[in-house]
């Protein structure tokens, strides 16, 4: 699978990630590690999905790409979240 930037925000005890890249995928968790681990599901199941249903699937960007794009920009000012790949 390809590597997805994922923002992961939250707070101890609920943690949430999405991917700019897979709109309509997230994941929640207790932790970060529990969070990444639901997204990496997540990540896999909306990629599946896609498939099947026929929908392009987006090529995923880059950290540097992803800072370059103001909703994203928005999002990590508003919430604070941080980047990491996923795959």
């Amino acid at each position: 699978m390809a590597r997805y930037t994922a923002l992961i925000d939250g707070e101890p005890g609920a943690y949430g990630v999405v991917f700019p890249d897979a709109p309509g995928c997230h994941a929640m968790g207790d932790t970060i590690e529990e969070a990444l681990s639901h997204a990496r599901e997540a990540l896999a199941e909306w990629l599946e999905d896609a498939r099947e249903q026929g929908f392009p699937i987006p090529e995923p960007r880059t950290a540097e790409e992803l800072l370059k794009d103001p909703e994203v920009l928005e999002d990590i000012a508003e919430t604070g979240a941080v980047m990491r790949e996923v795959y």
